[in-house]
């Protein structure tokens, strides 16, 4: 668990790039419509701001906090070395690997994983995986039971990088020793805004209409926010985020009901046929800031 102070502390290094483009939370409305919106940050011109490790250029749009035409360029990165000699990363082998797994170390973005089950007479099955991503803090216990997936696609031009880490109840008969909630622990991807088709998240990046004059490539150069929706359904209340800004929300789908910190990265699109998607984010669940 992370002390107050830390958390507190990751607050106030990502108050800066929060300020940039604010959050939208978005209730459901009648017949299907948006609804009421409350929205933080503020508006005004930028030219060209430096928080930590993002770089944002170009200007706002009105005055009123609504989300902002600009641009970040931060990344969320995983790297994969299986215990049975697999290592999936950009730059490594493409594919999938998926398994239960408990945390045998952590620390920082360095996990150990040992897949070796509880009720099994087996060695210590470890894979070490890092994650690594701006403002990125792992709220995970060593001895947790977790379900990891991890997924990564090369292709010309660019390479799309997921991660869903949950927790288990239950393994191999034996409870789980740290916590027994179903919880979301990591969301996270890079070169594609989606989440996997069973994350309690659905990710829709929603385009600002920032450069209605610019030529048409392969799909329009826009910059976008990525709205979190439950996976329930359309009538869930969601949360918009800025790129650039961190929003903490609390949110119920399905059996998962818990408070998360949730980062967009960069969401934005040049429009060019054979680049990169540029769209990464992070998700990761917090305890209670009180």
């Amino acid at each position: 668990m992370l002390h107050r102070s830390a958390i507190l502390a990751s607050i106030l290094l990502t108050t800066a790039a929060a300020a940039c483009g604010g959050s939208v939370v978005v209730s459901p409305g009648e017949g299907g419509g948006v609804g009421t919106t409350s929205t933080t940050g503020t508006g005004g011109a930028t030219t060209s701001t430096s928080t930590g490790t993002t770089t944002v250029t170009g200007t706002t749009t009105g005055t009123g906090g609504g989300p902002a035409c600009f641009e970040t360029h931060d990344t969320f990165s995983l790297e994969l070395g299986t215990w049975d000699g697999h290592y999936f990363a950009c730059g490594g082998e493409s594919g999938t690997f998926e398994t239960d797994a408990k945390i045998a170390d952590i620390q920082g973005g360095f996990i150990v994983l040992d897949g070796c089950p509880p009720n099994a007479k087996c060695m210590p099955l470890m894979s070490k995986l890092t994650v690594a991503a701006p403002g990125l803090l792992l709220d995970l216990g060593q001895g947790t039971y977790v379900h990891v997936r991890v997924e990564v696609q090369m292709f010309q031009g660019g390479c799309t990088q997921k991660i869903q880490i949950t927790n288990l109840p239950t393994w191999g008969g034996a409870p789980n020793p740290v916590m027994s909630a179903p919880t979301l622990w990591l969301l996270a991807a890079d070169g594609d805004a989606s989440a996997f088709a069973d994350s309690p998240l659905i990710v829709e990046p929603m385009p600002l209409g920032c450069y209605p004059d610019a030529p048409v490539g392969c799909s329009p150069h826009d910059d976008y926010t990525l709205r979190f929706r439950p996976a329930t359904g359309p009538s869930a209340a969601a949360v918009d985020v800025a790129m650039g800004a961190t929003e903490y929300w609390w949110f119920s789908s399905g059996e998962f009901a818990q408070q998360v910190g949730i980062r967009n990265l960069r969401s934005f699109s040049l429009g060019w046929c054979d680049g990169p998607t540029d769209q990464a984010y992070w998700v990761t669940h917090m305890y209670g800031l009180d």
